[in-house]
């Protein structure tokens, strides 16, 4: 994969992940618009829940409001409110008339610090940006009473809501707190009315939003786990995707890299025969024998491709029998692939080896061409050895050798230390693998290094 592939590749992977936070941030804003207290359902909802718990309360507040002062003894029947039992907050009870706080209980911060942890920072931030696009597309509704205000808590900052609640209208408003590490403030305002629906005081309910912050922040949390999830999965698919289409386009590649390379040694081989000075007709036969020998090897090598090519595509690879051929027939059509080439052939070859012919001699041909690249005068020795129930086949060089790190590598797929494709020792020692030998390699004396076919011979 060239460099604009992977641009490409990155593009598309930034702008699907850019697409996926942006679906994020939208679900963050919507939570911040419709789950949290700037919500006008959430506000209708705990004005009405307020109104239900003061219920059995508003006879005794009308009671104690209706002179507008609260002397001693209404103090204390105050203390007898079923509301307060239920520790909402700050309960104020204020009249009408002086808009003075006449009775006040409990305490705004039901934790005096807020735990901090992650669910609650989500909820807080999911109202923050909900506050920020409420101040900022519906600016022009702050005289309503319906406008839930973001601007810094005092408690002196509230008369507008007094005013509402003076006109029968009851108001829920969320303030940002004074204090870096606290919650928002939510300050609800109802109107207490005498039998004839004259408004005498409020009662004013001031609370923190820590608790509904921290609800806030695991709904988000349980509504975007998946989503992130589901985004790291998608990315390591797709990661995966481009790595195994990049290896097989590599793959293709060198596969095609590795047949041009065996057809260009056999069209090397044919050209070497045609410009032959022949003389007699013993020279044409001679010449015209070894072209066609070279052309049944370019038959079975395409054969032999096409093969294992339709095995990897359809994954049906089938254990293969091989069967005893005669090394001597495979080592002639080497030296006629490489006649142009000075290789000194060594040893007797005549021996009974298990393999398949012109699979082998892909093998050969690879680990030659890799020979002869590290060789510095062009010159090569492939050398005969029996060694007990093997025939070995050594091609030796004269090249700078090979490190122990780099040797525990050099059969890897795509390995190379020339710069080539790094395939052509791999399908060698697959090859010869298959047969039951085994390939090695190892420094010779005095420079070089020596590849050993190892390869089992007939009994």
């Amino acid at each position: 994969m060239n460099y604009g592939e992977k641009i490409r590749v990155f593009l598309v992977l930034f702008a699907s992940t850019l697409v996926l936070f942006l679906g994020i941030f939208v679900t963050i804003i919507i939570s911040g618009l419709f789950l949290s207290p700037v919500s006008y359902d959430y506000s209708k909802e705990t004005i009405g829940t307020y109104n239900n718990l003061i219920k059995e309360d508003r006879i005794l507040l009308s009671n104690v409001l209706e002179d507008q002062i609260i002397n001693q003894k209404e103090s204390k029947n105050l203390q007898n409110l079923k509301f307060l039992n239920y520790n909402l907050g700050k309960i104020k009870i204020i009249s009408n008339t002086y808009r003075e706080i006449e009775y006040s209980f409990g305490s705004i911060y039901k934790k005096t610090l807020l735990s901090n942890s992650f669910s609650q920072k989500m909820g807080n931030t999911s109202m923050k940006i909900g506050m920020f696009i409420k101040r900022f597309f519906f600016k022009n509704k702050e005289k309503t009473c319906m406008d839930f205000s973001y601007i810094s808590f005092s408690e002196e900052n509230m008369g507008f809501q007094f005013s509402c609640a003076n006109n029968n209208v009851d108001t829920l408003r969320v303030f940002s707190s004074n204090e870096k590490n606290n919650s928002f403030i939510i300050s609800t305002v109802l109107p207490i009315k005498d039998s004839s629906n004259k408004v005498l005081g409020f009662l004013q309910i001031i609370s923190d939003a820590g608790i509904l912050e921290e609800k806030l922040g695991k709904v988000l949390i349980s509504i975007l786990s998946p989503i992130l999830v589901s985004i790291f999965l998608v990315a390591i698919f797709i990661l995966y995707l481009q790595n195994f289409l990049s290896n097989k386009v590599k793959l293709n590649f060198l596969n095609a890299n590795n047949i041009a390379h065996n057809l260009k040694n056999k069209t090397n081989a044919i050209r070497y025969y045609l410009n032959k000075n022949i003389k007699t007709v013993d020279d044409a036969n001679s010449s015209f024998f070894k072209i066609k020998n070279i052309l049944d090897n370019l038959d079975s090598f395409i054969e032999s491709t096409l093969r294992i090519a339709k095995q990897e595509h359809y994954g049906n690879k089938k254990s293969e029998i091989f069967t005893y051929i005669n090394f001597l027939k495979v080592i002639e059509i080497v030296k006629e692939n490489y006649i142009s080439h000075n290789i000194l052939y060594v040893g007797n070859f005549n021996h009974s080896i298990k393999a398949e012919k012109y699979r082998l001699i892909e093998s050969i041909t690879a680990i030659i061409d890799n020979g002869l690249y590290w060789t510095t005068n062009n010159k090569l020795t492939v050398k005969a050895i029996l060694n007990n129930n093997f025939f070995e086949l050594h091609i030796l060089d004269n090249g700078p050798g090979i490190s122990k790190e780099i040797k525990n590598k050099v059969f890897n797929k795509g390995f190379s230390k020339s710069g080539g494709n790094g395939f052509g020792l791999y399908v060698a020692k697959d090859i010869i693998d298959s047969f039951g030998g085994n390939l090695i390699i190892n420094n010779r004396p005095g420079g070089g290094t020596c590849m050993i076919i190892q390869l089992l011979k007939s009994k």
